[in-house]
């Protein structure tokens, strides 16, 4: 029987000094595992930004009113010098932003630029007692200041400011005003909207020539953010809203007579005093104010 030949089966080499065929390597980035102070440094950037991310959320909700935006139309600025005073002489203070106009304080009504701990530069506006001046509208006290922006007719706007009453105020037997809207000369019999401190009734009001509406309590000795919505119109398209501390006060009002005059091309905004003679000293602090095209940036 023929026999079949032996087939030479080779042995890997095992012995010292030789080599094994090498293999291919397969890297599998997949299973790379990074070093434990990377992944220690990535959760700590990551921890950062997220509490910067907050804290700018928060930051931008508690004071929208800091915002840089384009439908701010009219700011206040803080360059006027801590101090500065209108005196009792009828002088203006001639801030800066706002109209230099003269005959807006008188009758033991003065304005001057404080410091507040709270705000930080802020416009005093005080009412002395028992003093009043014979102006065209009977014996009142005046102590306002007017913003130096134009309100258009037909156009929305919304007027934001920080409020504090210095304690102390007294139910008034008439009007006291803290805030008005005027027809664009300034005169002051020209207001169709104002905001009333302790006018006939205790706390503040919305007012018009027609109606009376409460906005809250008095801030007496602590600030509180109001917002007021108009349309200025001087007929039957005019209407007015109020918001206090980021919450609606007042909603959306019409006004058939109008929040201007229809004499005059637009409105002006006049902080400060306006009232009758008192017995009592009225002392109020605005800062923060604001005129803008939309609400949510001067809330």
């Amino acid at each position: 029987m023929p026999t079949k030949p032996k087939t030479s089966i080779s042995k890997r080499p095992t012995s010292i000094g030789q080599s094994r065929p090498s293999r291919p390597k397969v890297k599998l980035w997949v299973l790379w595992k990074p070093p434990t102070q990377l992944l220690t440094f990535i959760g700590i950037g990551l921890m950062f930004a997220s509490v910067g991310l907050l804290a700018l959320r928060y930051s931008n909700a508690q004071t929208p009113h800091t915002q840089t935006d384009s439908s701010i139309i009219w700011r206040d600025t803080p360059d006027s010098e801590v101090g500065t005073s209108a005196g009792t002489s009828g002088a203006d203070l001639s801030l800066k932003n706002w109209q230099s106009m003269t005959g807006l304080v008188y009758g033991g009504g003065n304005v001057k630029v404080v410091y507040d701990s709270e705000k930080g530069r802020a416009v005093e506006f005080i009412g002395a007692a028992h003093k009043s001046d014979n102006d065209a509208y009977g014996q009142n006290q005046r102590a306002e200041q007017i913003a130096d922006s134009v309100l258009r007719k037909g156009q929305t706007y919304w007027i934001g400011f920080d409020l504090k009453v210095v304690p102390g105020s007294k139910v008034a037997n008439g009007r006291q005003s803290v805030w008005r809207l005027l027809s664009q000369d300034g005169d002051a019999s020209s207001s169709k909207l104002w905001l009333a401190l302790n006018s006939n009734q205790p706390g503040l009001s919305i007012e018009t020539d027609s109606s009376s509406l409460r906005v809250g309590d008095s801030p007496e000795n602590r600030w509180t953010r109001l917002t007021v919505g108009v349309h200025v119109a001087d007929e039957g398209s005019a209407w007015y809203e109020v918001w206090r501390d980021g919450h609606m006060a007042v909603g959306r009002q019409q006004v058939p007579e109008g929040t201007v005059s229809s004499e005059t091309a637009g409105a002006m905004m006049a902080a400060g005093i306006y009232r009758s003679m008192q017995d009592w000293n009225l002392s109020t602090r605005m800062a923060n104010f604001e005129i803008a095209t939309e609400r949510e940036v001067v809330m």
